[in-house]
């Protein structure tokens, strides 16, 4: 059984809201947007916690990673090896496809760890995902991609503005 969800506590709100309401400076603002909002992230495959969580209680860039986990899935071929690296202290998830269908995931936290699904299955659960958090970042942030084309560093490449390219990235 696979589990992919989150959930954003009321101060994970509250920072977002604070974020979107305040100006920051041109240097603080690099990438600073991939780290709001924040959100517990469940990750499981079969019972086997891959969560880059490492509690109930912790929160993640949940838009970071719902980024590069779509990306990774979209993008990994047949005995492709593809890290996903967290910002925290929970460290990395590598996942390999075997026979264009199989995916396994294995990390390290304390010991080792792995478990492995159908491609299809955990594309499927991230695109749920994935709709589930534009559409709370939409309803509970109003502007917030809006917010993130203002910011200072950003600007239009390659035909896309930054928000135009994480909706588009969220919805692979």
């Amino acid at each position: 059984m696979l589990q992919l969800t989150f959930s954003m506590s009321d101060s994970d709100i509250e920072k977002t809201r604070q974020f979107i309401n305040n100006p920051f400076p041109a240097e603080l603002c690099e990438g600073l947007e991939d780290w709001i909002p924040t959100a517990n992230v469940v990750f499981s495959i079969d019972g086997q916690n891959l969560s880059p969580c490492l509690n109930n209680s912790e929160s993640i860039p949940v838009l970071e990673f719902a980024l590069k986990l779509n990306e990774i899935l979209h993008t990994i071929r047949s005995g492709d090896k593809r890290t996903l690296a967290f910002s925290m202290e929970a460290g990395w998830r590598k996942f390999v496809l075997e026979n264009d269908d199989v995916i396994v995931v294995s990390g390290f936290y304390r010991e080792p760890f792995s478990a492995s699904c159908s491609l299809v299955e955990l594309k499927i659960a991230t695109k749920e995902f994935c709709e589930k958090l534009y559409q709370d970042i939409v309803d509970c942030f109003p502007g917030y991609f809006e917010m993130m084309d203002r910011l200072p560093v950003n600007q239009v490449r390659l035909g896309e503005t930054p928000s135009q390219r994480k909706i588009r990235l969220l919805n692979l």
